[in-house]
């Protein structure tokens, strides 16, 4: 999966794209909601892991601005604690929300249910990328 993080902080953003690339996948890492919207446009995402704080933007206008550039790529927002724009941001189409600090196997086990999904969409005809069913969140990993 080509998978997009968004973070200004550098140590999580290195943190989440180490775990995600030593799990086979494809990381594009930015600093900023701009700079990712912009990125969509020439290099498109199967999922994308966004800060729910990042500075001048709210995250909720984040994700539906992505989802305008990337109809059905899944956003996953990534937070400290629950908060109106988490709320907001959910409303506006965010799959879920992880709090942080995440841990590696935390975060295989949602890229791992996004790729099912993908897989499952694939197998009756879907898309190649995660563009179906956006707005429900990936089913809870098993035991």
């Amino acid at each position: 999966m080509r998978v997009m993080v968004v973070d200004d902080d550098l140590r999580t953003a290195l943190a989440l794209s180490r775990c995600l690339q030593d799990s086979g996948h494809q990381v594009i890492q930015y600093a900023s909601a701009p700079e990712a919207v912009r990125g969509l446009i020439d290099a498109p995402c199967d999922l994308c892991f966004l800060d729910a704080r990042l500075p001048g933007v709210d995250s909720h206008f984040a994700v539906r601005v992505m989802g305008e550039v990337a109809p059905g790529m899944p956003v996953v927002l990534l937070g400290e604690e629950p908060s109106p724009a988490e709320e907001a941001a959910l409303r506006a189409g965010a799959a879920l929300v992880l709090r942080k600090p995440v841990g590696a196997e935390a975060l295989r086990e949602v890229v791992g249910s996004f790729a099912r999904e993908q897989g499952e969409r694939q197998g009756r005809g879907g898309s190649e990328t995660l563009s179906a069913g956006r707005d429900a969140p990936p089913p809870p990993p098993g035991p």
